[in-house]
């Protein structure tokens, strides 16, 4: 079963400690978390990563993409928590990947 925007939303605030177990969350870290998701989504849809829409999430990236957005919200929200969004990013990367695939290269 895939995941939704709200779904994913309570994920990454439990993983930031912003949302305890039986209570609604912080009407200000719902627009927070709600913005980089949206945001998240249309970086990892620009890549070719998402071929998913916020509302049916694969269970197969639910973990990599609760940790990248995550990663996103600390910076606003807990400076202290620490999630790696490079091994995220990667992982997402890697459950998309086709065998033998074309793959975009980007140089600098």
């Amino acid at each position: 079963m895939a995941a939704t925007k709200q779904e994913m939303r309570d994920k990454v605030l439990k993983v930031l400690k912003l949302l305890p177990n039986g209570q609604d969350a912080d009407a200000e870290h719902v627009s927070i978390v709600e913005d980089n998701i949206d945001a998240a989504q249309a970086f990892l849809a620009a890549e070719g990563i998402a071929y998913w829409a916020t509302s049916a999430i694969p269970n197969g990236v639910v973990q990599a993409y609760r940790d990248y957005v995550a990663a996103k919200a600390a910076l606003e929200l807990r400076k202290d928590v620490v999630t790696n969004e490079v091994t995220a990013l990667a992982d997402m990367r890697s459950f998309t990947a086709t065998v033998n695939g074309s793959i975009r290269q980007t140089y600098f």
